[in-house]
């Protein structure tokens, strides 16, 4: 059986974007020096090309976590397998998590 895959954005379209989304972000945290969380693996490409847009200092920082749901009635259960390496405590937060 053959798959079909359909182009939901194009290339130009998430590169405007996160232009965007980096002007936001230095303009909502300016003097605020966030930590940016990246989620491991999957957020990798997107946090990187992100940061390369910011105007703004920040500490970037990484987590992986493994997720999995015993049985059916479980609400599942989320292990941390690479905790973050930096104190978020009193500091600004965003985390990156692509689903």
């Amino acid at each position: 059986m053959t798959q079909r895959l359909e182009l939901v954005l194009s290339r130009e379209t998430i590169e405007k974007r996160i232009v965007e989304l980096g002007k936001e972000i230095s303009a909502d945290y300016a003097g605020k020096d966030p930590v940016l969380v990246c989620v491991l693996r999957g957020s990798v490409y997107f946090t990187v090309d992100l940061t390369r847009q910011l105007t703004v200092p920040y500490l970037l920082d990484f987590i992986a976590i493994s997720g999995y749901t015993p049985d059916e009635n479980s609400l599942g259960i989320v292990r941390i397998t690479k905790d973050l390496d930096t104190s978020v405590a009193g500091r600004e937060v965003i985390i990156f998590k692509l689903f």
